[in-house]
């Protein structure tokens, strides 16, 4: 069975948080709800700003190379990246432990840990955006939990079915970064279900005109350079264009309303990208929080593309994909912090298997293929480091 919960957190660190908490079935109303507190805790967005200060230090490069007089510093900085990782993580986890949030970590101890479970972070402040939410202590024995971030508004569009998946790959900014194994693996993964279509290095008037093709995309996928700037979000085409999200509004609200299912972000920096596309009721993104070294976010890329495409759902993709990345760490600290789905919390994710299947299907109205298998999927936006 697959469950969905919906934790609300309205506040701020300096005053403390009113928390809401909503258990269903995927698919149904709430049979749960409470409501609870957590206490202001300054400590840690203090923690998170050393830890962010000493963590983009360590990346501070489009690549990483090993070796050479670098390799001790890079070693030094290893060390103090884990241990302020652990230091922050130490003190989330206390403070979710709080007595006045006890209640709400109980129901979450009672879900049955055989369940596919989405537990919906919906917050408007960024510092909890930022946070290590699957690292959570009560989550640990789930072994098929996945923590996305949510806007607190949502609206859920009309789905529109087409007769094959769409994906647009749009290859940006390659300065430093290798961009064409990132589109070797959606061709490899995706190839023979899909039609792809390509724009490399476009300028502002071709992406704006492919944006909103008269047929819409499924899966749009950038790679490339990319930062956020006070939660603005800021994507680099070519060697001398760049955008915000807030540029590519109105193209990007097209093509969200012929239903734009998931946007992938598989590079650095990408929440505030993620905050300007919720605004917009994107249905589904995939952004890495942090700089992302450049074969952290390829091996991202291939395992995630191989469970999904072979049958896992969007979430326990987006999981599984981030446990092999635990594999880097002792080169990459961090690296299994760095991937997050930011969602519409109205939509349920798709499968790969609807969006190949439900648009030949002539009976979309029985149970089995309910609403959970006939969403579409997005993979959009890829980007890499500043």
């Amino acid at each position: 069975m697959k469950k969905l919960v919906i934790l609300k957190f309205d506040g701020n660190f300096e005053l403390g948080f009113q928390v809401s908490l909503e258990i269903a079935n995927e698919g149904q109303r709430a049979y749960r709800t409470r409501i609870a507190t957590l206490p202001e805790n300054i400590k840690i967005p203090q923690l998170l700003n050393k830890w962010h200060e000493i963590y983009c230090s360590r990346y501070s490069q489009f690549r990483v190379k090993s070796g050479g007089s670098r390799r001790v510093n890079l070693e030094s900085l290893n060390q103090e990246c884990t241990r302020e990782s652990i230091n922050l993580l130490s003190h989330f986890n206390n403070w979710l432990s709080t007595l006045s949030f006890s209640l709400v970590v109980n129901y979450l101890k009672d879900l049955n840990f055989q369940d596919e479970i989405r537990i919906i972070i919906t917050t408007s402040c960024h510092e909890l955006r930022q946070l290590p939410w699957h690292l959570w202590d009560v989550l640990a024995s789930f072994p098929l939990v996945e923590v996305p971030l949510s806007s607190p508004n949502a609206e859920r569009g009309e789905r529109v079915y087409r007769e094959k998946i769409r994906i647009l790959i749009i290859l940006g900014d390659s300065s430093n970064i290798d961009v064409e194994a990132d589109k070797k693996l959606l061709h490899n993964f995706c190839g023979d279900d899909a039609e792809i279509v390509l724009l490399k290095q476009p300028s502002r008037e071709e992406l704006n005109n492919c944006l909103q093709d008269d047929l819409g995309w499924d899966i749009l996928f950038f790679s490339g350079h990319s930062q956020t700037q006070e939660m603005q979000g800021r994507i680099y085409l070519n060697h001398h264009e760049s955008l915000t999200m807030g540029e590519l509004r109105d193209a990007l609200q097209v093509a969200i309303q012929k239903r734009l299912q998931i946007a992938f972000f598989n590079s650095c920096d990408g929440l505030g990208i993620a905050y300007e596309l919720e605004q917009l009721h994107i249905p589904q993104v995939i952004v890495m929080r942090k700089p992302v070294p450049d074969i952290v976010a390829q091996e991202f890329l291939k395992y995630f593309l191989q469970e999904f495409t072979g049958g896992k759902s969007l979430y326990i993709s987006v999981r599984n994909a981030r446990l092999e990345l635990q594999k880097l760490e002792s080169e990459f600290p961090c690296a299994s912090w760095l991937p997050v789905i930011v969602q519409n919390q109205t939509e349920t994710p798709p499968t790969w298997q609807s969006l190949g299947i439900i648009s030949f299907c002539p009976y979309q109205g029985l149970s089995a293929f309910k609403e959970e298998n006939a969403e579409y999927f997005l993979v959009g936006i890829k980007q890499r480091r500043v």
